[in-house]
């Protein structure tokens, strides 16, 4: 039992020094103040994460070193994102039928709706979620003026042919850097605004997605999808679980043998 106690001790000893390196040496109350202005501003996840952080998820100056390369972090995000090159007509797939558009109208409830749901932080405009949410809602008829201006340019969005440039600048996001432990893995961010027209956008069309996929896309038809595809990767084991390939056969023959010794 002394060998026990004295493990979980070391344990516990390793994981307070790796917290402490991720929160960066603050003291007790300078995370207490942290945690009231998190909680203060809504962000109620963010608040309790800062409270049992670890080293994962820890963010990255350009200037750093990436222990794993060798390298400075701003010359591993050059290097994980390629300069674009712009894709030949004929690699683009042809389709002999392509059904029409419907258009749809996204309105003020559906604004108001939407924004009520809005986090996140801020992309390269630097407006965070909560920050549009109260613009969106908080101030009446400036609020209310907002909304109306939000709404037309989600449907001009959604019903019209958008130049390039300007998809380009609502499409633009921050790039920031996480510690992988070991490593580097780039994280973009995108604009407040953006993200908010897609929310608007999936509001008005998820209900005919889900139809019209079914059980095909998990991601379009979530409520009924997962269960269907739970029953159909039982079926799948079940009916593939002797096949030595599969690698079913080796861990029932390692599972009987442990229960055997």
């Amino acid at each position: 039992m002394e060998k026990y106690k004295a493990l979980v001790k070391g344990a516990e000893r390793d994981m307070m020094a790796l917290m402490s390196k991720a929160r960066g040496g603050k003291t007790q109350e300078e995370r207490h103040k942290q945690f009231d202005y998190w909680v203060k501003r809504g962000e109620i996840r963010k608040a309790v994460n800062h409270l049992v952080t670890t080293e994962s998820g820890v963010l990255l100056m350009p200037d750093d070193v990436d222990a794993k390369s060798g390298k400075l972090v701003s010359e591993v995000l050059e290097e994980k994102h390629p300069d674009p090159t712009t894709p030949e007509v004929k690699d683009l797939p042809k389709f002999e039928e392509v059904p029409e558009l419907p258009g749809i109208h996204i309105s003020a409830e559906v604004i108001a709706r939407t924004a009520k749901k809005l986090s996140g932080s801020g992309g390269p405009s630097g407006v965070q979620g909560l920050d549009l949410k109260r613009w969106l809602l908080g101030y009446k008829g400036a609020s209310e003026n907002l909304r109306q201006a939000m709404g037309v340019l989600a449907n001009w969005l959604a019903n019209d042919k958008v130049p390039w440039a300007r998809y380009r600048a609502l499409m633009s996001g921050r790039l920031v850097a996480i510690h992988k432990n070991p490593g580097v893995r780039p994280v973009g961010i995108g604009d407040a605004i953006r993200r908010f027209i897609a929310k608007c956008i999936l509001e008005v069309t998820k209900g005919e997605a889900v139809l019209a996929c079914g059980s095909d896309q998990l991601c379009a038809g979530l409520q009924n999808g997962c269960e269907s595809g739970i029953h159909a990767m039982h079926k799948l084991f079940e009916e593939m679980r002797l096949e030595e390939f599969w690698g079913f056969l080796l861990i029932d023959a390692r599972n009987a043998f442990n229960e055997g010794n």
